[in-house]
């Protein structure tokens, strides 16, 4: 069927895709090409909950940290901690603390030398006497020796004149690392207030959390600073660096009053940081209005080598940010600052729930670019991330993941982050804006300085807003996959007085995903004939739903989920055109766009749907359809609109989105279309294969593009239809433009049948007789509107041999 073109305009196609909008991933622990986490075993779980259950038994209520960095080529620390400790339980004889790759030298029970065993990454520490409820303890232990690096990132850090910390083993399960550097209850649920004393040299200058205590200068360069945080902490968020610093500091006026900023960088770096953070303001004010008062005593960010890492009031931040754009660094210091409020002020309770901070923070990012630069750029953002996950979240994981429990060796993965941010949005759309603030804020507030699960984080939520989140919960973060809604059809009836009602038929798809999703939020966009647009809401659930609107004009085009405020397993994009334009990219859908002719301004709307199309109804010679996407394209077209374009496949790689037709060849692809989803699947009799090598990518030239669905298929080339153009110049169509009235003649020997469409891919004409070479024939479609037609001729075998358009004016 189709007309092959080789042709070096498909890596033209590729590199256009690329080009479209690039979403910024330098967020939080990511780095390309980056470790999985290990698989625990039954044995490795049940510990990890032992390891949360010494909360129940004992309260760690603060940390005194005293440690010597001053021999930075031995990467060496001496050091020593007192933690002070009350037991919630009487009769306990000993106690379990964390640290990992560190000589224990001694240890003293409340000033005296006590017993203790160090095993692997356990201390055991016997106490003199059965414990009582509410006694207090200090254990003070002594140790050295060289800090534990993860062995991608995390851990601590002598390396390009920086010591520090990150308070995270990214490949480490448990990730928490404050045992690296103090023995400690190293879980997300216990917290303790912190006083730190560090003694650095040759240039080394200690900046920490909290308050500033003060420093004490000793022989030389040496020096100990000293800084306390009052408010409780887990230990991964604990965080020390010494370089030589120089200081920026400002205070931001907030609309709750004063917030000081502090950033900490080397001299070199000052001007372009103080460039970089110019928006820390805009940052502050976003997420102040979204998650509540910031609650810590100053934003902080202080530079490292890698990153980036959310300390609290000392956020890690990588050097290398520094030759990065204004945009990437507002990403990434907005997602940092997010984690502040989640992630800071409530923890998840196992590393199984990473999404509910990370996918926090990363939609802090998004919130932070509304403030920055408008409405416009933040749901570009949402839907680059969303692209991006759909797209790839499922290649980089190795498979789709529900939210929670996330598997260990994936919870730092792009499902956590990226698909975490598009839940973190879609539950926006389900309590809509005003209580999406009062929810989040409840929870805050609920759980300060405490942990959360997916439970409880709905509990609250669906307690404060009054919304039932059940579904959300079971659908979004138990499921994994995705789900997408279509408008099947509307019927719409003229109620008189100026009334109208629409009942609206959609259907559900799924992709990846068990089962269907229930009372799912759907927007469901009308525009009037002044194309203003009026958003109404209903509820989908199960694969089919009927919903009944009323409205006071008559609608002249019906969207779903136009305003992106649901994220699914479909992108789209919608342009208006007002004149004509070469091949372009439509972003988001991967297709391109060209406008040979427009006489006036036409809105096209484009949906590509990550899910299978329904393949009951296939046409002649079909011999499979696609399984995995198609394309919905509509809109309002108004006359005078000739839209062609591009059709992007790719299945050159077994995760290729066309990897089930073009796998193996691409000898059977072909174009497949029909006008709505009550009519069967059709080969579309205007495309042309467009391919470079035989190697599962290309794509598919489309000269009159028609409103309607399309999608890729397995064609019979030898029965199907095979166009030739070879005899196109033989038949000559005049006048054009016209009024209406034109003709058609050839010289081409044979027999032939004529046939008209529109724009929509209506046929107006069809002469089924046969015409003999040499006829004149005079075509009248004068009663149809002005616009551009198509006009087919075939033989008698059934073979296209012209395909010409036709201006009526």
């Amino acid at each position: 069927m189709k007309n092959i073109i080789l042709s070096t305009l498909v890596i033209c196609c590729a590199a256009m895709l690329q080009a479209q909008h690039e979403y910024v991933r330098n967020t939080c622990h990511h780095v390309d090409g980056f470790h999985k986490s290990k698989k625990l075993s039954d044995l490795d779980h049940a510990l990890i909950q032992k390891n949360n259950a010494r909360s129940d038994t004992f309260d760690i209520q603060h940390y005194e940290i005293h440690m010597d960095v001053t021999d930075y080529n031995g990467e060496y620390i001496e050091a020593n901690t007192i933690v002070t400790v009350s037991p919630k339980m009487a009769g306990l004889e000993s106690i379990r603390l964390d640290l990992k790759d560190l000589a224990v030298d001694s240890i003293h029970l409340d000033g005296m030398s006590a017993e203790y065993a160090h095993v692997g990454e356990s201390i055991f520490v016997d106490f003199f006497a059965p414990t009582a409820i509410g006694d207090v303890h200090d254990i003070h232990v002594w140790y050295q020796g060289h800090p534990y690096q993860d062995p991608q990132w995390g851990g601590v850090y002598f390396e390009q004149n920086y010591i520090y910390n990150l308070g995270i083993g990214l490949s480490t399960i448990p990730p928490n690392f404050g045992r690296v550097w103090y023995p400690c209850f190293d879980t997300f649920v216990e917290r303790a207030t912190y006083e730190w004393h560090i003694t650095s040299a040759d240039g080394f200058h200690y900046r920490g959390q909290g308050d500033f205590l003060g420093q004490v200068n000793h022989a030389g360069d040496t020096l100990t600073r000293s800084y306390a945080m009052t408010t409780p902490l887990p230990t991964y968020l604990t965080n020390f660096a010494c370089a030589d610093y120089d200081s920026i500091g400002f205070t931001h006026m907030g609309a709750n009053g004063p917030v000081p900023v502090e950033l900490y960088c080397k001299s070199n770096f000052v001007s372009a940081m103080e460039a970089r953070f110019a928006s820390m303001g805009d940052v502050i004010d976003a997420l102040e209005h979204w998650w509540g008062p910031h609650a810590w005593s100053r934003v902080g960010y202080v530079m490292t080598t890698v990153g980036a890492m959310e300390h609290p009031t000392n956020i890690a931040y990588p050097q290398s940010m520094m030759n990065q754009s204004v945009l990437s660094n507002e990403g990434l210091y907005a997602h940092e600052l997010g984690h502040h409020w989640w992630g800071d002020m409530v923890s998840p309770e196992i590393h199984n729930h990473m999404w509910l901070k990370e996918g926090g923070a990363e939609y802090s990012q998004h919130l932070a670019r509304n403030f920055i630069s408008g409405e416009e750029a933040f749901i570009d953002e949402v839907k680059d991330n969303h692209l991006f996950v759909i797209e790839s979240a499922h290649i980089d994981d190795e498979g789709y993941w529900p939210m929670s429990p996330m598997p260990d060796e994936h919870i730092y993965g792009r499902t956590t982050y990226n698909k975490g941010a598009s839940v973190w949005h879609n539950l926006r759309a389900y309590l809509g804006d005003s209580l999406y603030r009062v929810g989040s804020k409840a929870v805050l507030d609920s759980f300060y300085l405490e942990t959360i699960n997916p439970e409880t984080f709905k509990d609250v939520l669906s307690w404060s807003t009054g919304v039932p989140l059940d579904d959300f919960i079971n659908d979004h973060v138990y499921k994994p996959g995705f789900s997408s809604f279509e408008i099947d059809s509307v019927v719409s009836a003229d109620l008189g007085g100026g009334m109208f009602e629409h009942t609206l038929f959609l259907e559900q798809k799924l992709r990846e995903c068990p089962s269907l999703y229930n009372n799912v939020p759907l927007d469901i966009t009308f525009l009037d004939a002044d194309w203003n647009r009026h958003v109404m809401q209903v509820y989908g659930s199960g694969q089919y739903t009927v919903a009944t609107l009323t409205t006071d004009f008559e609608p002249i085009a019906t969207f779903l989920n136009a305003e992106a405020r649901l994220n699914q397993a479909k992108m789209d994009v919608e342009r208006v055109l007002t004149q004509s334009s070469t091949l372009s990219s439509m972003p988001y859908v991967q297709f391109l766009l060209s406008v040979p002719a427009v006489e006036d301004s036409s809105l096209l709307r484009i949906e590509h749907q990550w899910v299978a199309p329904d393949n009951e109804a296939l046409g002649d010679n079909i011999i499979e359809i696609s399984s995995t996407h198609y394309w919905n394209v509509g809109g309002l077209w108004e006359d005078g609109l000739h839209v062609g374009g591009r059709f992007i496949f790719q299945g050159g790689s077994s995760t290729g989105l066309d990897n089930d037709l073009a796998g193996i060849t691409e000898e059977q692809m072909g174009l497949v279309w029909r006008p709505n989803a009550a009519t069967p699947w059709e080969i579309y009799p205007y495309y042309a294969f467009l391919s470079g090598a035989d190697d599962g990518n290309g794509a598919m030239n489309v000269d009159s593009l028609l409103q309607g669905q399309y999608t890729f298929a397995n064609i019979d080339m030898i029965i199907g239809l095979e166009e030739d153009f070879q005899t196109e110049d033989q038949f000559n169509i005049y006048p054009n433009p016209s009024d209406g009235m034109f003709y058609l003649d050839t010289d081409a020997a044979g027999k032939y049948r004529l046939e008209v469409r529109d724009v929509s891919g209506r046929v107006v004409l069809s002469d089924q007789s046969l015409l003999s070479s040499r006829d004149r024939y005079k075509i009248d479609i004068s009663g149809e509107a002005k616009g551009v037609y198509t006009v087919n001729v075939y033989t008698d075998l059934n073979k296209r041999v012209m395909s010409k358009q036709v201006v009526i004016h």
